[in-house]
């Protein structure tokens, strides 16, 4: 029985209302939440409930030792690896300077922090950190002190508030025509440049988890949804769903608690177990009694010690001049532990 439950944002107290429903109506395990800063809020009281929590979006480095007795786990990879592959392709791309602008948040400073040490480690140099708070009225004031630095390139981490400001630094000067950028997960969206000239965002770059979606995904998808334009984190989410039910399917039980006792080892943790990439062919495979190792629509996964995937891929975006991004290249890898 699949239960629907908004996530909602931390601006908001719908993810604590959703989860105490989720509790009341027995469920077993959680889906979510989207955001790192709304798991954050939450994780205590679904795991004090014994409810196993999946998230398919979470990269936040807080979430991979946190308290969680043993029952959140995730499909997208901590942003130890996000950060990793931004920072080696600016210093690929030629720059020797950037300037990091990031929202005031578990996700957002915890990702410019791996940014800053990847880049900084290899020979490069971070001229200004800037946390600025999201909910403001106005960017000029942080806009202006990463235009101040000069740098080659400019790492935007954020959401919603991307838009605001991408258009204080093109009225500053150091738009995506004057200054190279690289956008991240959270704001790598084709609505970005939406009422801006055509072709200005031509050249951006960005990051975000996940194996390219297959055509035969992206139209099973289509079917369920014929206006879904944005597929990201639609792998990791069909990933989490379908390791959960493998995991019940393992234990014999479907309580919170034996799904998590088994979700990391139908993932493939230590890479073991027999390969299979469908619900049906990994289910065949624990009927025999065989140890499985799923291999997702989002990569490798094989979950480790602290629910965290231990190999992922991370795709590489750039945008055209029609303002729009395509996939560049996938960078498939170990995550790097937190330092």
């Amino acid at each position: 029985e699949i239960i629907d439950g908004d996530s909602g944002d931390t601006s908001t107290n719908i993810a604590a209302q959703t989860v105490d429903r989720l509790i009341s109506q027995g469920a077993d395990a959680i889906v979510g939440a989207a955001s790192s800063s709304v798991t954050l809020t939450v994780i205590d009281k679904v795991t004090s409930a014994g409810v196993a929590m999946v998230s398919p979006a979470n990269t936040s480095t807080e979430l991979t030792d946190y308290p969680d007795n043993g029952l959140y786990f995730r499909t997208a990879p901590p942003d130890t690896l996000q950060g990793q592959v931004l920072a080696d392709q600016a210093l690929a791309d030629g720059n020797q300077s950037i300037c990091i602008m990031a929202l005031q948040d578990a996700y957002g400073e915890g990702l410019a922090d791996v940014v800053d040490q990847v880049f900084t480690e290899n020979g490069g140099e971070v001229t200004e950190k800037i946390i600025y708070d999201p909910k403001a009225a106005s960017f000029e004031a942080e806009v202006g002190q990463c235009a101040a630095t000069n740098s080659d390139a400019i790492v935007l981490i954020g959401f919603d508030e991307s838009k605001k400001i991408l258009q204080e630094m093109i009225k500053q000067g150091v738009g995506p025509q004057d200054t190279q950028l690289y956008l991240v997960d959270g704001n790598l969206s084709n609505t970005l440049a939406e009422g801006l000239p055509a072709g200005i965002m031509e050249g951006v770059k960005g990051t975000t988890p996940g194996a390219a979606p297959s055509d035969e995904f992206r139209a099973s998808l289509l079917e369920t949804d014929p206006n879904l334009v944005d597929f990201s984190y639609a792998a990791e989410s069909y990933d989490a769903v379908i390791l959960i039910a493998l995991a019940a399917q393992q234990a014999g039980d479907d309580s919170g608690a034996s799904i998590a006792a088994n979700i990391a080892s139908v993932s493939g943790q230590n890479d073991e177990g027999e390969s299979c990439n469908t619900f049906e062919a990994c289910k065949a495979l624990l009927e025999d009694g065989k140890d499985i190792n799923y291999e997702g629509q989002s990569g490798p996964i094989n979950l480790d010690d602290n629910g965290d995937p231990a190999r992922a891929a991370m795709g590489v975006y750039v945008f055209g001049a029609d303002n729009t991004n395509s996939r560049q290249d996938t960078v498939v890898a170990d995550v790097p532990a937190a330092s």
